[in-house]
């Protein structure tokens, strides 16, 4: 075997990919996993910080803020590497940087085919064409530009299958049937459904037996497969199979999910892959020569997975969003290996109408793969919705899709090429002038590495090189956001005002794709699922229609930000919505400010707001309960007549000061234009200076003094933010309405003022200690 070739084909492939990088999710499946391992290298944990709208079911451990993700880690934990190294470079995007994974793993499971190659005993040349044949022309390309498990999972399987062949040549090395297992024990732990893997050192270890019939041998088959049980849980999972719900729902999707799979002109492994329809004839040499584990283990794969699916997923065979038979892409490698006598051929004494109908095909797989990553898989899904409103009725992917022509996946992309927005990133950023000359000097430099040595390794940090600079291109992706002045200046807000304790919130997912790619604090960011009684779409009311703001707010919201409040020490809040943002009720925003304090405003823009909030649980709006201290201080507009302190009259430097105001309404006197005046409580040392200070209207912005009722009663809550240097010693609490126009104070209609003490408080030294999070 040349290491320098293969060398070289993992960086020609990688280059190659990068060449026609994506960088973008296509998918909630791909959100998700992205999510578990960026809450992976923040506090070791899977929750679901940023995507937890994913799953519709919110149950939590009592130690969790957010649901855990409950798939198979492998990938969180291999990505993550990826991921600290975005956190640590500037000006790269994490989601970016982590989107290049399945670069690296698809060019290794081609670099690794062309291995496998080898060993069976083909040339170079044929086994390194197999491997680019592989990485471009079949369903691996599209899918090495998107975050999905399955070429990971295809990369174990085929280590699976070599491992056991190494085993299978040389017996008494038992290191590489263990080593086989592992790649097996790899491929569950990537999903479950790569237990069909198992079959490649099965059918090592019945090919050995059948050849030497030693017993040692038979009792490695038995301790193999009982450690193979216990690894893999086989207790569990056909447990969880063989219900007779499953196996109902199995049989019905059953032949569906199998027709698809294998026979259907829009859904088929043939059809997004139509080179591998040649390996049928590789497959029978490998039987005419009775290589018989080369000839069955590849089919029995692909049977293993287009059944297996159908058992563990039922109706959800089809895979949702994503490029074609989604969870056959594990297959596609092993698929390969029937390539091999058939590119030998090619290359050898063949008729050349053979020659021709072979490189016919190739290129009608390439031209597939290239309209795949030429657009998002999602303008499928919008193609389908128009042709259905043309219809008059549903045409949905997995029906017509599959089977009606007219709507075959790859028609109707290639359908709007030139049409709609391109998927890779170079060319939404009109900046390919700096990524794609960088690609060609990496495949150059590779491609002379497989005759010198120091080129195949200069190739590597030329690599790192061009996906370095290459992600610097595509940094400011508008798909992300990037393009957004305002939230580049809320983010910067955001990082200044961040310290230990704080917890960043974001309001919906309207900014999860900007915070998830250029966020890169370790302070928790969590986005908030929308409430079912927010107004998504202006033409539509929401889900939950009501006056009442409690019950525009999610169940869960009480005790989502209960949790939070215990482990931490303030609240940034970041919303797309202002108070002047029309036909939005605000529902979450609202819901924070009814039960916990508002502070600051940090900042604001027509698209964005940054907002702080003391996490500390406030009164209720509803009365009584009556304020524990009484006060009457009239302004003519409204009167004071209570107030509470949560946290009393002591504090530290950097604490929040709580207090939740009671008022009367009064109605405006004849004196007074209606205005909407706004609240001001300041923090006034010994001097007479102002140390701390709030300006807000009333009840977090949503209400205001001209909307209020007379001799009505309405709660009012408020913090204030004591500065972290603030002197020790005593100051007093003013409360004061003053016009937001000129800064002007209403003076209280007592004649005492234009401003009511309301408490003194006394101030120690700051602490630096704060809570822990976690």
């Amino acid at each position: 075997m040349n290491g320098r070739l293969a060398l070289s084909l993992f960086v020609i492939l990688a280059a190659l990919y990068f060449a026609v990088y994506t960088g973008h999710p296509v998918s909630g499946d791909e959100r998700l996993l992205f999510d578990m391992v960026r809450s992976l290298t923040i506090d070791g944990s899977f929750e679901l910080a940023l995507s937890a709208d994913q799953r519709p079911a919110f149950d939590v451990a009592p130690h969790e803020i957010m649901p855990s993700a409950d798939v198979e880690p492998l990938q969180a934990y291999l990505s993550a590497p990826l991921v600290l190294l975005a956190r640590a470079l500037p000006e790269i995007g994490v989601l970016q940087t982590v989107w290049l994974f399945n670069i690296f793993v698809t060019a290794l499971t081609g670099t690794l085919l062309y291995v496998y190659g080898r060993r069976l005993g083909y040339s170079q040349r044929v086994a390194a064409f197999v491997a680019l044949i592989f990485g471009l022309g079949t369903i691996a390309l599209p899918y090495a530009q998107m975050y999905f498990r399955e070429p990971l999972l295809a990369l174990c399987g085929l280590a699976a299958a070599y491992l056991a062949e190494r085993w299978c040549a040389a017996p008494r090395r038992i290191f590489w049937l263990i080593g086989s297992l592992g790649a097996v024990f790899a491929a569950v732990l990537t999903k479950q459904a790569g237990a069909v893997f198992a079959v490649a050192p099965l059918l090592g270890i019945l090919s050995v037996v059948l050849r030497q019939r030693r017993a040692w041998y038979v009792l490695s088959i038995g301790a193999a497969i009982a450690a193979s049980a216990v690894t893999l849980r086989w207790e569990s999972t056909l447990g969880r199979l063989l219900t007779p719900e499953r196996l109902a729902r199995a049989a019905q999707s059953l032949p569906e999910a199998l027709s698809a799979y294998l026979i259907s002109p829009g859904f088929s492994v043939w059809a997004f892959s139509p080179i591998l329809l040649t390996g049928l004839i590789g497959a029978a040499h490998w039987w005419r020569q009775r290589r018989y584990r080369v000839a069955l283990l590849p089919l029995a794969v692909l049977l293993g997975f287009a059944v297996g699916h159908p058992l563990l997923h039922s109706d959800y065979w089809y895979g949702g969003l994503g490029w074609g038979p989604r969870f056959l892409v594990p297959t596609t490698p092993l698929l390969c290996l029937w390539l091999l006598p058939v590119v030998a051929s090619f290359f050898g004494r063949v008729p050349w109408h053979g020659k021709v109908g072979f490189a016919a095909l190739l290129t009608l797989s390439a031209a597939v793969q290239l309209v795949a990553i030429s657009l998002p898989p999602t303008r499928y899904g919008t193609a389908l919705e128009e042709a259905s409103r043309r219809e008059g009725q549903p045409i949905v992917a997995w029906r017509e899709g599959v089977w009606d022509v007219r709507y075959q996946p790859i028609l109707v992309t290639a359908q709007q090429i030139g049409s709609a927005p391109s998927a890779v990133a170079w060319d939404v950023l009109h900046v390919g002038g700096i990524v794609l000359p960088l690609c060609a000097l990496s495949v150059g430099m590779a491609a002379l590495g497989i005759w010198h040595r120091l080129m195949a390794w200069l190739s590597l940090p030329v690599l790192a090189v061009t996906l370095y600079i290459g992600l610097r291109a595509v940094y400011a992706d508008p798909r992300y956001g990037g393009d957004n002045p305002e939230l580049w200046s809320a983010l910067r807000a955001i990082e200044s005002a961040l310290r230990e304790g704080d917890v960043l919130i974001i309001n919906s997912d309207a900014y999860r794709p900007f915070i998830a790619n250029y966020y890169k604090r370790n302070n928790p960011a969590y986005v908030i699922p929308t409430p079912e009684g927010e107004t998504v779409d202006p033409d539509n009311p929401p889900r939950v229609v009501s006056a009442n703001p409690e019950e525009r707010a999610n169940p869960y919201f009480q005790s989502l930000f209960a949790r939070l409040a215990q482990r931490s020490r303030r609240w940034l809040f970041f919303t797309e919505y202002t108070p002047f943002t029309t036909n939005r009720y605000r529902v979450t925003e609202e819901f924070l400010a009814r039960h916990y304090f508002p502070a600051e405003e940090l900042f604001s823009a027509p698209q964005a707001r940054v907002l702080t909030f003391a996490p500390i649980s406030a009164p209720p709006m509803r009365l009584p309960p009556f304020p524990e201290r009484r006060a009457n201080a009239p302004f003519g507009v409204a009167t004071l007549i209570g107030f509470d302190l949560p946290r009393g009259t002591r504090y530290r430097a950097g604490d929040f000061l709580p207090i939740s105001l009671l008022w009367r309404a009064e109605g405006f006197p004849d004196d007074l234009d209606p205005l909407d005046y706004s609240v001001n409580l300041s923090l006034i040392n010994a001097e007479g200076f102002t140390v701390a200070q709030r300006v807000a209207q009333p009840r977090g912005t949503f209400d205001s003094f001209t909307k209020w009722q007379a001799g009505a009663l309405y709660r009012d809550h408020h913090a204030l933010q004591l500065p972290s240097d603030l002197p020790a010693g005593e100051y007093q609490l003013w409360l004061l309405l003053t016009d937001w126009r000129n800064g002007s104070a209403l003076p209280l209609r007592d004649g005492s003022g234009d401003h009511a003490v309301l408490v003194t408080v006394e101030v120690e030294p700051g602490n630096l200690a704060v809570r822990s999070l976690r």
